[in-house]
């Protein structure tokens, strides 16, 4: 569980609740996955000129989710950046 106290930043989102963001290291972070119902757009978009200010960003993979078809699952697919 997180220590709110932690949190290095406190934001407010769209409803105006709190958020509690704590910074990480670039390098754990591996892989991001952008949800089903995500503007997948323009994540791809965003996080290419991430990657472009910040080298740090070059080894994270990108993925997206699909629905499938035939099954109660969901299958990630790497997008190729």
């Amino acid at each position: 569980m997180f220590n709110l106290e932690l949190a290095d930043t406190i934001k407010k989102d769209t409803t105006q609740k709190d958020i509690y963001l704590k910074k990480i290291p670039e390098e754990i972070i591996s892989k991001i996955y952008i949800g089903c119902r995500a503007n997948k757009n323009d994540i791809i978009e965003e996080f290419k000129q991430a990657r472009e200010k910040n080298p740090k960003l070059k080894h994270i993979k990108l993925f997206e989710s699909i629905p499938d078809d035939n099954k109660f699952k969901v299958n990630y697919r790497e997008i190729p950046l």
